[in-house]
């Protein structure tokens, strides 16, 4: 953690040598959409999949090469209901259960350092971006119901903690004002190790992946 903390740090230090006068104080205002793939711990990735994320960031160019961001990201993860059903396929002979709910949607709020690859008269450029985030993880409620049987159960996660996230995108010009991006990010949540009544194991730290798709217009 801390080795992670002084590359970030050093990052941000480091920033004022790049400035470039040429596009210094540019803002740039995006809209994105995408996919978000859970990654750990063991019972996130077996029992939740793909959920479909969308969201908005500010970039304020520092120079053609170097910009800070600010965003907000709402990524939903839809739980397996067919697979989170067989949890209980040994454990009754009152038929099939029905499994409703259960769905976690993450908030994030994230700052990040953008560093770009190419200078900005290029007609497309691969970026990295590396930052850090405050993930909002309201609890998902699930309710299982086999015969008359009717069970409702939340999933005990850590509803605010910090994180951090990074990766890589590409970005390519459709006119002198409009840009269309692809990016990549890895997120790493801080939780904490948590087990509810009906035996979710969320042990180990979160993580995610998203691959989000969009339109960055300059100011």
């Amino acid at each position: 953690m801390r080795k992670i903390t002084a590359v970030v740090l050093g990052l941000l230090v480091c920033l004022p040598l790049a400035v470039d006068a040429r596009s210094a104080g540019k803002v740039s205002l995006s809209g994105f959409g995408g996919i978000g793939l859970p990654m750990n711990p063991t019972f996130f990735k077996d029992y939740f999949k793909m959920g479909v994320g969308f969201g908005g960031e500010i970039r304020f160019h520092l120079s053609e090469m170097t910009a800070l961001a600010g965003s907000f990201t709402r990524q939903p993860f839809k739980l397996n209901a067919d697979k989170f059903s067989d949890l209980f396929a040994e454990e009754t002979e009152l038929g099939e259960a029905r499994i409703s709910g259960g769905n976690i949607i993450c908030n994030v709020i994230s700052a990040n350092v953008i560093r770009y690859f190419s200078p900005s008269e290029s007609p497309s450029s691969l970026y990295l971006t590396l930052g850090g985030g405050y993930y909002l993880l309201p609890a998902g409620e699930v309710t299982v119901q086999v015969g008359m049987f009717k069970y409702t159960e939340k999933f005990k996660l850590d509803e605010k903690k910090f994180g951090l996230n990074g990766g890589v995108g590409l970005e390519a010009e459709m006119n002198p004002n409009m840009n269309l991006f692809v990016e990549g990010k890895f997120h790493f949540i801080f939780t904490d190790d948590a087990e509810d009544d009906a035996g979710a194991d969320f042990s180990g730290k979160t993580s995610f992946v998203t691959v989000m798709a969009g339109l960055r217009m300059m100011l």
